[in-house]
């Protein structure tokens, strides 16, 4: 087979199957086991880190959109949280050639572990925006529990302001789910490679 069309068809399968991930990882910790975390993000990290930014960007948006229109709010305010998948993207991204490019397992959880760190700052900062854009101007609510809200009433009791709520009240989960996702999708990119028997540097 031509090696360009072999390299696009890896791509769209491996696309593909990264959104399947996401919902599945998702429906699975939320409606199954009934633990409160985000993983939706779990294919979206494991594409980036294997294809890259343009794959993992398409596989954020897509995976939103059916979010969407499962969970009935397509084309609604919430759908701006994709925007936290779009920095999931370009954060892992960054971190690509640090994590692979070293044969230090040590060195690669840590750079792991940064990774998780920093997107739980900034999916924090970004979600809780966004929570309050749409509390403000959409009438949206979650069909599944947030565990965020359960630690609001506290920090509205030390005084924050709602948008300091929102934002602070989603780290503890976040730090969680991040370290899930970051570890989770190392794996699951040296699955793909080995599948496809590439190199484990995430070179689609």
């Amino acid at each position: 087979m031509n090696e360009k069309i072999r390299r696009w068809l890896i791509i769209i399968i491996s696309t593909i199957l990264s959104i399947v991930i996401n919902i599945g990882f998702n429906h699975l910790v939320i409606f199954i086991l009934h633990v409160p975390l985000f993983l939706d993000t779990v294919g979206t990290v494991t594409l980036t880190f294997f294809c890259g930014w343009i794959p993992g960007l398409v596989c954020a948006f897509a995976t939103t959109l059916l979010d969407s229109i499962i969970g009935g709010y397509f084309l609604q305010l919430p759908t701006l949280y994709v925007i936290c998948s779009f920095s999931a993207v370009f954060i892992s991204y960054k971190f690509k050639r640090n994590i692979f490019n070293t044969n230090m397992i040590i060195v690669r959880i840590c750079y792991l572990f940064i990774l998780a760190m920093i997107m739980c700052v900034v999916i924090s900062i970004l979600g809780g925006i966004i929570d309050s854009i749409c509390i403000t101007y959409s009438n949206y609510k979650s069909t599944y529990p947030v565990a965020s809200d359960f630690f609001k009433p506290n920090f509205i009791k030390l005084g924050l302001s709602q948008l300091g709520t929102n934002i602070v009240s989603r780290f503890p989960i976040n730090i969680v789910d991040r370290l899930f996702t970051c570890f989770i999708s190392y794996g699951l990119s040296l699955l793909f490679s080995l599948l496809v028997k590439q190199d484990n540097k995430g070179n689609c």
